[in-house]
């Protein structure tokens, strides 16, 4: 495979959640049969580091893991590409005591001080441990997103002014960094959000014109980019793409960055394949350089559930008409499971709804059905302000008291000024779950491909349907504690069971942790 070739991609974060090693050759083994010919890996804490071996996660790859599944991906024809951050999300390692002193600020612990040379050599040393397992890959992604610290200690206020502000900052720094990788052949590849307010601040940077440009954006959809494409000024839809062209127009190779994932147990069905396919519009009619589709762990949707996804990407990529339509949906599910998949599309759109309530005093809106990663601003003591400085989580789960957000959550939407509506909304779901999760239990029993995806799938959509009428009755107190606590008494090992062929056995204990236990205890209390 060579750099020349059109990049059709998915993302592999291994941030929070460690799929099962053998799970993982299947899953990369399968890729090309649906078009996609690159993963890119976010190691986090699941790397085998020699240097820092304290960074380990318990069920992190290794040596002899890691290589055996690069080696199943280029044997597939998949062109790995490793993610290393370069500033910002470096939580998983600047949470530990041994490199505090290398943050931008005490309580920062997603961002080291630029500044700080050893904290630049942590950086290039992580990277270089990284660059020996990818010695054959020709890109390498160092992040460099979301660098909300960047100019916050004394020192890195004073350069940032020095030298022009933000961006310029940001060039210098990750000059330093790209080094390393460039120094052995390999293409850089940035996230571009650090140019979002001004993309001709690009032109300020002065980046080689080696470096890849990953270009993200999760709310666009279709209907509006395809809209726009074709016209001088792009309309309010495809605008957060007209950046693009910028990029491409000052010499730069391009990718494009939906997501497959953005969901809760599922991806947002209709949300995910039209985001990915204003990518896949724009990517076509501009000659980017491909697409590599973002699925982030912090969403905790396995990776089976994201099969659908996938195969949209590569579908969308390489030739397939645009939009993809009901019965290419159709098509997919049937092949997928071997059995009539009828009302399956419907269902998992239906049951893949994320509905999300802005509550007063907090920047993030609450999912009033199950839990979502931004709820994570009731743990913190300064809400979303704390969370951008210390990460999604703590370096330890157990700091975490899900049961304890989980009662502030009720508290706020029994409080909310709409908190009729919020009966009302949960009363409606109920009912429209039902008939989605009885489609989705029909495919499972119906499947002879791919059962224990069908049933991981079917339990999800009754994981939705009985928290909605849980949260109905811990607004109203219509219905039985005792009744929804032994459901979900009988729940609890279908969940363990149904995710033990996917996931890492702590990871499992994680997601129980998350979607189990605060509402078990809850309705105990009730």
């Amino acid at each position: 495979m060579t750099d020349l070739d059109q990049i059709v991609g998915v993302h592999l974060d291994l941030k929070y959640t460690m799929p099962r090693k053998d799970y993982l050759l299947r899953w990369v083994r399968r890729l090309p049969e649906l078009g996609v010919n690159t993963v890119l890996i976010e190691y986090e804490d699941k790397f085998p580091y020699e240097r820092h071996p304290f960074l380990r996660d318990a069920s992190a790859f290794t040596p002899d893991e890691l290589r055996a599944f690069l080696a199943a991906a280029r044997d597939a024809g998949v062109r790995p590409v490793p993610l290393v951050q370069s500033l910002s999300h470096l939580e998983f390692a600047l949470a530990h005591e041994e490199l505090a002193h290398l943050r931008e600020a005490p309580p920062i612990h997603t961002q080291i001080c630029p500044r700080n040379d050893e904290a630049v050599e942590l950086v290039r040393g992580l990277v270089a441990e990284v660059l020996a397992y990818h010695r054959e890959d020709e890109l390498f992604h160092l992040g460099g997103d979301e660098t909300w610290s960047l100019g916050v200690c004394d020192a890195c206020k004073a350069w940032v002014e020095d030298v022009g502000g933000t961006v310029a900052a940001w060039a210098e720094h990750q000059k330093k960094i790209m080094s390393v990788v460039r120094d052995a052949g390999k293409r850089p590849v940035y996230w571009d959000d650090i140019f979002w307010k001004r993309p001709a601040s690009l032109h300020e940077a002065d980046l080689p014109k080696d470096v890849v440009l990953h270009s993200w954006n999760y709310v666009v959809t279709a209907d509006k980019v395809r809209a726009s494409l074709g016209h001088e000024e792009y309309g309010n839809g495809g605008k957060p793409l007209a950046r693009v062209d910028t990029y491409q127009d000052a010499g730069y190779d391009v990718l494009a960055g939906p997501c497959l994932d953005w969901g809760l147990f599922l991806p947002r069905h209709r949300h995910c394949l039209s985001n990915t396919a204003a990518w896949a519009l724009k990517a076509r009619a501009s000659g980017m350089r491909g697409l590599i589709n973002t699925g982030w762990s912090v969403f905790h949707v396995p990776l089976p559930a994201k099969w659908l996804y996938t195969a949209a990407t590569g579908a969308l990529m390489n030739g397939r008409r645009e939009p993809l339509d009901a019965a290419w949906e159709r098509e997919f599910i049937a092949r997928e499971f071997g059995t009539d998949a009828s009302g399956v599309a419907a269902a998992l759109g239906t049951v893949s709804q994320q509905w999300e309530v802005p509550c007063e005093g907090y920047e993030r809106p609450m999912n009033p059905i199950g839990y979502g990663y931004m709820e994570m601003v009731l743990h913190f003591p300064k809400g979303h302000a704390d969370r951008c400085k210390r990460g999604a989580y703590p370096l330890d789960w157990d700091e975490v008291d899900f049961v304890a957000m989980h009662r502030r959550k009720m508290e706020l939407l029994r409080a909310h000024p709409d908190v009729a509506a919020i009966r009302d909304k949960a009363r409606d779901l109920a009912v429209a779950y039902e008939g989605a999760a009885a489609t989705l239990r029909a495919l499972a029993r119906a499947a002879t491909y791919h059962r224990d995806e069908a049933a991981l799938l079917s339990l999800f959509a009754d994981m939705k349907l009985l928290r909605a009428r849980i949260l109905y009755h811990q607004l109203t107190d219509d219905g039985d504690a005792t009744q929804f606590g032994e459901a979900l008494d009988r729940e609890r090992p279908r969940l363990e069971e149904r995710l033990a062929p996917f996931l890492e056995s702590p990871s499992i204990a994680r997601m129980v942790r998350i979607w189990w236990e605060p509402l078990r205890q809850t309705l105990r209390e009730a």
